[in-house]
């Protein structure tokens, strides 16, 4: 895999190293870091077999490429850190993608250094015969020869202890992993959590605004329903002084109530308009 690639995405971005995007670029190069150190560590547990000069040296390869790809993204990190409104990006986001450099360092750390124990273990396994072959010389002179055997055991008990050294040292590096790889989970997690809770305020929020809403306009229909009791109290007044003045029985009286009928209409549009 070409570092090439990252550098471009990562690098000519408009919207910024780290920032939120449709299709984030730090989160593309964190899946092909993530791929490439799955492929070392497959790599490895074959090497171990092997231990072949040609399968080590691609190894180193693919991690001086893994290095370039997290200097890459420490750089947008940094880039983002700087700007976090113009990127909109979180803080946790941020400590989320801070962990994952750093464990992924840890681990291109520890399988460098087993390389680079593996390159020099050709000759500690020669010198280990060597001293096999010592002993058994000792051996076999007899019971004078007892003063060099003693050397041939003092320097395997070296070479043991340096050997439970290396063990431990692997193991403490894959532990420091583990825990990197654990407190990028929980950063996530915690991410997740934080985009949650904001999402609940904003629905607070949104529920808010429309409880008031409705309230103006319930106001509204109360103050139309108010208008409207009062003008129909008014038609029914004019009602009554209109037959209170007019005589009865009389084909005028009928023409004036149609026309102020017909005016009362008018008067009820406009007041609901």
């Amino acid at each position: 895999r070409s570092a090439a690639p990252q550098h471009t995405r990562l690098g000519n971005s408009e919207a910024g190293p780290c920032g939120l995007m449709s299709e984030d670029p730090f989160d593309e190069v964190k899946a092909d870091v993530a791929a490439s150190l799955n492929s070392v560590e497959a790599g490895l547990q074959r090497w171990r077999g092997q231990r072949d000069a040609s399968t080590s040296k691609r190894l180193l390869s693919e991690l001086e490429t893994i290095d370039e790809d997290l200097s890459d993204m420490e750089a947008a990190i940094a880039a983002a850190a700087a700007d976090p409104e113009r990127f909109q990006i979180s803080e946790a986001t941020l400590a989320a993608r801070r962990a994952f450099v750093r464990s992924t360092s840890s681990s291109v750390a520890a399988a460098r250094q087993e390389l680079a124990r593996g390159r020099g273990g050709g000759a500690g396994a020669s010198g280990s015969k060597r001293v096999a072959g010592e002993e058994r010389v000792g051996l076999l002179s007899g019971s004078g020869g007892g003063g060099a055997e003693t050397p041939g055991r003092g320097g395997g008990g070296g070479g043991s202890s340096r050997r439970q050294a290396g063990m431990d040292h692997d193991n403490a590096q894959i532990a420091s992993a583990h825990a990197e790889l654990q407190q990028v989970q929980l950063a996530e997690q915690d991410e997740t959590l934080g985009q949650l809770g904001e999402a609940v305020g904003r629905l607070k929020q949104l529920g808010g605004a429309m409880g008031q809403e409705l309230a103006s306009q319930n106001a509204m229909l109360s103050d139309l329903e108010a208008g409207l009791d009062e003008t129909a109290s008014g038609m029914d007044a004019l009602k009554g002084k209109m037959r209170a003045l007019l005589p009865k029985h009389e084909p005028k009286q009928k023409m004036a109530i149609c026309f102020l009928s017909v005016l009362l209409i008018i008067l009820v549009i406009l007041v609901l308009s």
